[in-house]
């Protein structure tokens, strides 16, 4: 957790390690996080939870997601994974040009800042592929009934000479 606080003043809780409000849901600790929480749609009620993990030693995070159709109707839902590498947040701390790979659930950016090797952005083959600058994306639509959830995993990180092999033989 973080606290901040200034003398005189309260200490104030910014960042909980744990907490659960309402419906909302947030943990986090080594190597991982997760946040999970409820949508309300105009005909639909969807719960979801992302954990974020990062293997000991590893150049990459796996990210999990888990959709659930809470309501009492079947639904379709428009995903979009979106993962942004700048070594500036802002648009203008993207100065350099690199080539894009996106193909079957990939999208990977070639040879970034050098001698940082290839970002990316992966999942199964049936997810959509898309690039806006310096975010990779991932989109698919899905159909849930109701009370089905559906499952998916991400990889997403920085290493030399990434493959679609390589990527494949993560998912295992």
């Amino acid at each position: 957790s973080l606290t901040i606080g200034s003398p005189g003043d309260e200490a104030v809780l910014a960042l909980p390690g744990c907490s659960t409000d309402g419906d909302r849901t947030f943990i986090w600790g080594t190597h991982y996080a997760t946040y999970g929480d409820r949508i309300r749609f105009a005909k639909a009620l969807i719960t979801f939870q992302v954990t974020v993990t990062v293997p000991l030693d590893a150049a990459l995070a796996v990210v999990a997601l888990e959709v659930k159709n809470a309501g009492p109707e079947a639904i379709d839902l428009d995903l979009t994974a979106a993962s942004d590498f700048s070594p500036d947040p802002k648009p203008a701390g993207f100065p350099f040009t690199v080539e894009a790979f996106a193909r079957d659930g990939v999208v990977i950016l070639t040879d970034v800042l050098g001698a940082a090797g290839d970002y990316f952005l992966a999942s199964e083959p049936q997810w959509e592929t898309g690039r806006e600058l310096h975010t990779l994306l991932l989109k698919r639509a899905i159909s849930l009934p109701p009370d089905a959830t559906f499952e998916t995993h991400f990889l997403v990180g920085i290493q030399s000479n990434t493959s679609l092999v390589w990527l494949n033989e993560q998912f295992g």
